[in-house]
């Protein structure tokens, strides 16, 4: 559905979205949480809704910008994310 995202600051190809969203080895909580923002920002172009999701999607974006290793945050961020991506609907931040 697009040929590109805006991750954190930067813009990412289709080609390079889908390598991310195969990390080799589980990778680190930063890697997971870019796997579940590019499945929401894909949920909402697809139509699935913003309302409240959005601050949490903004939020991803800013941290993962700020270059900051919060483990907790970004865990906090994911869950957000993975609950939105797997309920079908919108659901609170």
């Amino acid at each position: 559905p697009v040929n590109s995202l805006l991750i954190g600051n930067e813009t990412y190809l289709k080609q390079e979205l889908i390598g991310m969203l195969n990390p080799s080895s589980g990778g680190d909580m930063n890697s997971i949480l870019v796997v579940h923002l590019i499945a929401a920002k894909l949920n909402v172009e697809m139509g699935s809704g913003n309302g409240s999701i959005g601050q949490t999607i903004s939020a991803a974006d800013v941290y993962l910008e700020s270059g900051v290793d919060d483990r907790d945050y970004a865990e906090e961020l994911k869950d957000s994310l993975d609950e939105y991506n797997n309920s079908g609907e919108d659901v609170c931040d």
